[in-house]
């Protein structure tokens, strides 16, 4: 079994054992936005559009308001 096959089977059998809905939601939405599969509304969204901030984007542009 090579080292990556270990993991994701470490990794399968802790997330068997979460018995909380609430903790196992959070971890499929965090897996989502990772592979970029969130939705939003019931329609894709990358993870790029879920962090935009128009603020932090003039700021390293050189616009920022002060």
């Amino acid at each position: 079994m090579t080292a990556l096959a270990e993991k994701k089977l470490e990794f399968t059998k802790e997330v068997s054992g979460i018995e909380d809905v609430k903790t196992l939601a959070a971890l499929i939405e965090a897996y989502r936005q990772i592979t970029g599969k969130a939705k939003v509304n019931g329609k894709p969204v990358s993870a790029i559009r879920l962090k935009f901030d128009a603020d932090v984007i003039r700021h390293r542009r050189g616009r920022c308001r002060t």
